[in-house]
């Protein structure tokens, strides 16, 4: 065993052009490799920031629990504004028109966190009855805008249902919190004037 070892150090002696060359292709591969692995990591840490701070705008029916009105609220919930391409409510919904003029939200810039609220004009036995199909294009505002475009059935089953809903912020007290419910209130009721 000894003797075979000598052997092969006197191979590798002689040979060391081989073994070099052998070590730097090794190196090179997993080199490239590497290369490949961080493109695509850093490719999916660029789409994932995307999604994140893209907008989404959704569109749904609520019922004020305070009053008989109910609503069509089409709200951006995502980090960046939007500008809406289109809108369509399919059957359509009898909304308050203004001087007997049609829904148009077209060019209509939505800023994050932002909602639209329409009143809707018909009973809310009629309106639970239907299945609503919601179709919204949108574009993103910024140097490299973005067109998304969203298409889904809303669910008007549990719209009517009136239930708590825990409205505290963590990061305030219960007086603030107390506070900034109330401040919500009369923002509603202002929004309905």
């Amino acid at each position: 065993m000894l003797k075979g070892l000598i052997t092969l150090v006197q191979w590798m002696n002689a040979n060391q052009g081989f073994v070099m060359c052998v070590l730097t292709f090794v190196y090179v591969v997993a080199t490239f490799i590497i290369v490949i692995m961080n493109k695509k990591s850093i490719s999916e840490m660029e789409k994932t920031r995307k999604e994140e701070s893209r907008p989404y705008i959704i569109a749904n029916l609520v019922k004020d629990p305070r009053d008989r009105c109910f609503y069509l609220r089409i709200k951006n919930y995502g980090r960046s504004g939007a500008v809406i391409n289109n809108f369509s409510v399919m059957p359509e919904l009898n909304l308050v028109k203004d001087d007997g003029k049609s829904l148009s939200l077209e060019r209509c810039l939505l800023p994050p966190s932002q909602s639209l609220q329409f009143i809707i004009l018909e009973e809310w036995k009629v309106t639970c009855e239907k299945e609503y199909t919601v179709t919204i294009s949108y574009t993103t505002t910024g140097a490299s805008p973005d067109i998304f475009e969203e298409s889904y059935t809303s669910i008007t089953q549990y719209a009517h249902q009136m239930g708590y809903t825990n409205t505290k912020k963590s990061n305030l007290s219960d007086c603030d919190n107390a506070l900034a419910n109330i401040a919500d209130s009369l923002d509603s009721i202002r929004n309905k004037i």
